[in-house]
C-alpha cells in the first residue's frame, strides 16, 4: 500500500492510467494537462501533474511546466476527494477545491477525467492516507 501523495503512489496511479482501456476510448484525441497542488502539509506544498495525450494519460510528481489547468486544495480535502468521502465538485462548490486555467479544455476533458477516475478507484482503495 503506498502512502498518499508518495512518489510511490503516483507511480502506482501512473501505471494504472496506462493500462486503462477506458481512459484511451474517452480521449483518443485529448491534449490536455492538469496539475494538482495540496497545501498544508508539514513538508510544504507538494504538486503532481496528469497528462492526457491522445488516449494516454500519464501522472507524474512535481508541477507541470505549462498546465492546461490547476487544483488547489488543502490536505484535508484532497484526502476526502482521494478516498471518495466527496467529490471534486461538492469540493469546488463549496469553495474547498479552487480551480484556475482554461475552463473550456478542462469541460472538454470532463469524460477523460471521470474515465480516469475510474480507473484509478483501485490503487486509491489501497491508499494509506495517515
Amino acid at each position: 500500500m503506498a502512502k498518499y501523495l508518495s512518489p510511490e503512489w503516483i507511480d502506482e496511479l501512473d501505471r494504472a492510467a496506462q493500462a486503462s482501456d477506458l481512459v484511451r476510448a474517452a480521449a483518443p484525441d485529448l491534449v490536455f494537462v492538469v496539475e494538482h497542488e495540496v497545501t498544508g502539509l508539514p513538508e510544504g506544498t507538494v504538486r503532481y501533474h496528469i497528462a492526457f495525450d491522445r488516449g494516454s494519460a500519464r501522472l507524474r510528481s512535481g508541477g507541470a511546466p505549462d498546465p492546461d489547468a490547476c487544483f488547489t486544495e488543502d490536505v484535508e480535502t484532497a484526502v476526502a476527494v482521494s478516498s471518495g468521502a466527496i467529490n471534486a465538485q461538492s469540493a469546488f462548490m463549496s469553495g474547498r477545491l479552487r480551480v484556475r486555467g482554461d475552463m473550456d479544455k478542462l469541460i472538454a476533458a470532463q469524460a477523460a477525467i471521470e474515465a480516469l477516475d475510474v480507473a484509478l478507484e483501485e490503487p486509491r482503495a489501497r491508499t494509506t492516507y495517515a
